[in-house]
């Protein structure tokens, strides 16, 4: 497309973005208008090479110039309440083209390719340096919001992991100089990943999660209630094979249920069970027995398996549950992705689309079981929507790779995550080094700038193995200490 092509089609835009009626024309919509353009004029990669610092330093420049043109069209000061309206007046838009049509006869153009699309981006970064931040509590009304993959979506801004400031932080790779034209600070465009799964934001525990906003110090644990996959019900067949949860679920409910107790009692805030750690039975205790608790957690996230009937699949998932509320409010976290393989056999599941990310002030919480995390599309969409905690519960022989990936998720979002794998051992004994193959029981990685950033237990040689318990992790000491069954 040719250079005038492009300025043409910039003016059409905004002009017709003037022209609408007051009520149709949001400030969402100027954004994701001007964003969609500059998806449709790409640059050729050879453009962005065409001049050192371009074309980043003119989309400050312009950037820049058209949040003070906003403010002087109006009369209005930067952070001022009047600037919280969903409605992009006329001439606010008008202030707009005007700046798009002396960007045109500008003569610093970097290639024709490059000029009217960096137009079109700084336009953008100024409407969302205005008013990016209403964004997300204009779409919280609706408590969830599916992500259109032809359409737009806000961002969850969240400030830096509270508790864990004592240490140097990694750098956002936000800040670095990218390519990415499609997404401000504020929003972005949707992604083929968004056609693939159901992306959700979910803002109706955003109460129910403040106890974590108001943390000081950030402890969690990481409970390993079973020692060998003896203790599990494998039903197997030529092809599949089905993990109906523990044999004695009424006995491993109730340890677990004091477990949790403890476990709270060590300072915890957030309790993480492994993969089929729970039957819908023992689910059901649980959230019973979570009312009566003298020590409770803020939340508990668990893997609970649902067998839908004999011979038939099983329902993989993570379930939530905050069991200070008054009635144990909980909710289905996650349901498996991907199915796993034991062997030559495939797990045989039901498995999901959708993947909700659950929002409050400071975090926003996601859920993936095992392989989900290997999924690299998915990852990244959860990095670039802004997750700053994640939670794996896995059942698996090893953990290597997921653990990579929980690296990358604290890079790229400055977030926390956390994995919970069981059994102790992958087999019918115990391992005496208890870390075989890069298999670890629990994993945790923040944004740290020093290493160690993921920290994998136990160690390599934790000595002679020893029997159930759980790893009791606090994210602002960076260490993890594990307390034995039989010393709780």
């Amino acid at each position: 497309m040719s250079h005038p092509d492009a300025w043409a089609a910039l003016c059409e835009l905004l002009e017709n973005l003037s022209d609408l009626d007051l009520l149709s024309t949001s400030w969402v919509r100027v954004e994701r208008e001007l964003l969609q353009f500059c998806r449709e004029w790409r640059p050729a990669p050879d453009d962005w090479d065409s001049r050192p610092g371009e074309p980043w330093s003119t989309i400050t420049e312009v950037t820049a110039t058209a949040m003070e043109r906003l403010h002087e069209s109006t009369g209005v000061s930067p952070g001022s309440d009047a600037w919280f309206s969903a409605v992009a007046a006329k001439e606010h838009v008008a202030t707009l083209w005007d700046l798009a049509q002396e960007q045109a006869r500008s003569e610093n153009a970097v290639t024709p390719a490059m000029a009217a699309v960096r137009t079109a981006y700084a336009l953008a970064l100024a409407v969302d340096g205005l008013v990016g931040e209403t964004f997300e509590p204009h779409h919280r009304a609706k408590l969830d919001f599916e992500i259109d993959p032809d359409g737009a979506h806000p961002l969850l801004v969240r400030p830096g992991v509270a508790g864990i400031d004592v240490h140097e932080m990694n750098t956002r790779p936000s800040s670095h100089p990218h390519r990415g034209l499609e997404a401000t600070p504020h929003l972005a465009l949707g992604r083929p990943v968004h056609s693939r799964f159901r992306f959700v934001l979910d803002w109706d525990a955003f109460g129910r999660l403040f106890a974590l906003d108001e943390l000081h110090e950030f402890v969690v644990a990481v409970l390993e209630p079973t020692l060998t996959l003896d203790e599990y019900a494998i039903v197997t067949d030529d092809r599949f094979y089905r993990n109906l949860g523990p044999r004695d679920p009424r006995r491993q409910a109730r340890r677990i249920a004091r477990m949790v107790e403890k476990a709270t009692q060590s300072g915890a805030s957030l309790v993480v069970l492994h993969e089929y750690a729970l039957t819908e039975s023992m689910w059901d205790y649980l959230c019973d027995q979570g009312r009566d608790m003298l020590s409770k957690p803020v939340l508990i996230i668990a893997g609970v398996v649902t067998e839908t009937g004999p011979g038939s699949t099983c329902t993989n998932e993570a379930r939530m549950l905050f069991p200070r509320e008054g009635m144990g409010m909980q909710a289905v976290a996650h349901t498996k992705l991907h199915g796993a393989h034991l062997g030559e056999l495939q797990e045989q599941i039901t498995t999901s689309s959708e993947i909700r990310i659950f929002a409050s002030d400071r975090w926003a919480l996601a859920v993936l079981l095992c392989l989900d995390t290997l999924d690299s599309e998915v990852v990244e969409a959860l990095i670039d929507i802004g997750v700053n905690l994640l939670v794996v519960p896995t059942m698996s022989a090893k953990t290597k790779s997921m653990a990579n990936v929980m690296a990358r998720l604290s890079t790229g979002s400055q977030g926390l995550a956390i994995m919970a794998n069981g059994p102790v051992a992958w087999g019918s004994e115990p391992d005496p080094e208890r870390f075989v193959g890069g298999r670890a029981e629990a994993v945790f990685s923040g944004p740290y700038r020093d290493e160690p950033d993921v920290l994998r237990f136990p160690e390599v040689k934790p000595g002679p193995a020893h029997g159930t318990g759980m790893w009791i992790f606090n994210f602002t000491e960076r260490e993890g200490v594990w307390y034995g069954e039989h010393n709780l």
